[in-house]
């Protein structure tokens, strides 16, 4: 699983769970790809796992909230 951190011209900069990262080229991703979202191999394809970023956004806001209220 990789969590897309940045996009910058015709990559995207992922970061695997261990926190190292990997470029991978926008041209082999899934449309509708945006910072934040959460990458799955099926089958030999990168797609989107929808499930895992609502989730991961959710952790991130109630991370903020706690800290900001």
């Amino acid at each position: 699983m990789l969590t897309v951190e940045r996009i910058i011209d015709d990559l995207a900069v992922c970061e695997h769970d261990d926190g190292s990262h990997v470029h991978l080229a926008l041209v082999d991703l899934p449309a509708g790809l945006r910072e934040g979202s959460v990458l799955v191999r099926v089958n030999g394809a990168w797609q989107l796992d929808l499930a895992a970023e609502q989730a991961r956004r959710a952790k991130l806001k109630a991370q903020a909230d706690e800290l900001f209220g």
